[in-house]
């Protein structure tokens, strides 16, 4: 296959390769990575390509207020929803700018979500998503992702100073739930940038380490679901700082040390 496509494109202007490929299913860009290197970079990893490719199957996305609208994924993902999680980063990145733009919320709990033998990620591009309020993949087994984000190449040249995963570049964000997701690696100090979260879900999953202090300025938040991952250290006493905060749950996990002060007041909290 690289052989073949090599000499296609020695001997193909590259607009009509474009032109070829654009026709097909974004499904098959799962295959371009057999391509040869030179036409895959041509194509998965060009945007202004992905895009053409993508608006041949998916009509855009637009606000009909021209600013935000109210637009909800609650029903059954799409197939290109679905793919979502499987494309390369740059058909990631122009779905969600393109396509998913004006979403409001996300709802897409025990929908089967991650079924394919292929290895699931949070979409890149995530920070376009400006007017999320509500994301929930809870219940969605085979998510082979981590909150902690090393920037790609590409990515460090845009924003050398970033280095935190896109979904915490959610200003609107009210209600986070991936429960039960695999979701695996430790919670980022970065966390502390949902400055509007009032609900974070993250049980039953793989998440080690300790929680990290920086969660405590999460003022806004009311329920806090840790329980069934591996977390080990001492719970953070900067957890009360929390005022609004009505559940905790830290059950089956591994800390150690004893339970601050400020925490035994709450009605709901299971440790």
């Amino acid at each position: 296959m690289s052989t073949a496509a090599s000499y296609l494109q020695s001997r193909v202007p590259y607009e009509v390769i474009v032109l070829i490929f654009s026709l097909l299913h974004p499904r098959e860009s799962l295959k371009f990575s057999r391509l040869c290197q030179a036409m895959y970079s041509a194509l998965a990893n060009n945007q202004h390509f992905a895009h053409r490719n993508l608006s041949n199957f998916t009509p855009a996305v637009t606000s009909k207020t021209g600013t935000k609208s109210n637009i909800t994924r609650t029903t059954l993902p799409t197939e290109l929803d679905r793919l979502w999680f499987l494309f390369p980063p740059h058909y990631q990145t122009v779905y969600t700018i393109y396509f998913c733009k004006y979403i409001s919320e996300i709802e897409w709990s025990h929908r089967g979500l991650f079924t394919c033998s292929m290895a699931p990620s949070l979409p890149a591009g995530l920070s376009h998503l400006t007017s999320l309020t509500r994301l929930d993949l809870s219940n969605n087994p085979g998510l082979q992702a981590s909150l902690s984000w090393t920037p790609s190449e590409t990515e460090k040249e845009k924003d050398p100073d970033q280095h935190h995963h896109p979904l915490f570049e959610l200003p609107q964000l009210v209600f986070l739930n991936l429960t039960n997701t695999g979701l695996q690696g430790t919670i980022p100090k970065s966390i502390n940038r949902l400055s509007n979260l009032q609900h974070l879900l993250l049980s039953r999953n793989h998440l080690a380490g300790e929680i990290p202090v920086e969660i405590g300025s999460l003022v806004e938040l009311e329920s806090l679901n840790l329980r069934g991952n591996t977390l080990r250290g001492q719970i953070p006493k900067e957890l009360g700082q929390l005022r609004k905060l009505k559940c905790l749950n830290l059950a089956m996990n591994y800390f150690s040390g004893e339970v601050p002060k400020s925490l035994l007041g709450l009605q709901n909290i299971f440790l």
